[in-house]
C-alpha cells in the first residue's frame, strides 16, 4: 500500500512538473514574442523620430541657414561658408527698407528745418518792416 501511495505521489509530482514545464515553455515563448514585438516597435519609433528630426533640420536650414563646404581650386582646400536662410534674407530686405525710410525721413527733416528757418527769417523781416513802417509813420506824424 505504501508503494502504491508513493507511486501515485511520484506520478502526480512528475505530471505536475511536466505541466509546470509546459506552462514555463509557453510563457517563455510568449515573452520572446512580446520582446520581439517591443524591439520592432522601438525600432519603428526610432526611425520615425530620426526622420522627423531630419525633416525639421531641413526646414530649419531653409529658414535660418546652413554651413556649406566650399572646395577651392588651390591645393584642394575645403572651407566652410555660411549660407543664409529665408529669415536672414527677409531681415536683410527689411533692413534695406528701413534704411531707405530713414534716409527719406532725414531728408524731410532737413527740408522742415530749412522751411522753419525761412519762416523765421520772414517773421523777423516782417517785424523789422513793421518796426520801420511804425518809425516812418511816427516821423511823418511828427512832421505834420
Amino acid at each position: 500500500v505504501c508503494c502504491i501511495v508513493l507511486g501515485c505521489f511520484v506520478g502526480r509530482r512528475v505530471a505536475k512538473e511536466k505541466e509546470i514545464r509546459n506552462k514555463y515553455e509557453k510563457e517563455k515563448e510568449r515573452n520572446n514574442r512580446a520582446c520581439g514585438s517591443l524591439k520592432s516597435l522601438l525600432n519603428q519609433i526610432a526611425i520615425s523620430e530620426r526622420q522627423e528630426r531630419e525633416s525639421r533640420l531641413l526646414e530649419d536650414n531653409k529658414l535660418i541657414g546652413r554651413v556649406v563646404q566650399c572646395h577651392s581650386n588651390n591645393f584642394g582646400q575645403v572651407s566652410d561658408i555660411w549660407e543664409d536662410g529665408q529669415l536672414f534674407e527677409d531681415l536683410k530686405r527689411r533692413k534695406k527698407e528701413l534704411e531707405k525710410q530713414k534716409l527719406e525721413i532725414e531728408h524731410k527733416k532737413k527740408e522742415i528745418r530749412k522751411l522753419k528757418a525761412k519762416r523765421q527769417k520772414e517773421k523777423d523781416s516782417n517785424k523789422e518792416n513793421k518796426e520801420n513802417n511804425r518809425i516812418i509813420n511816427a516821423e511823418n506824424s511828427n512832421s505834420n
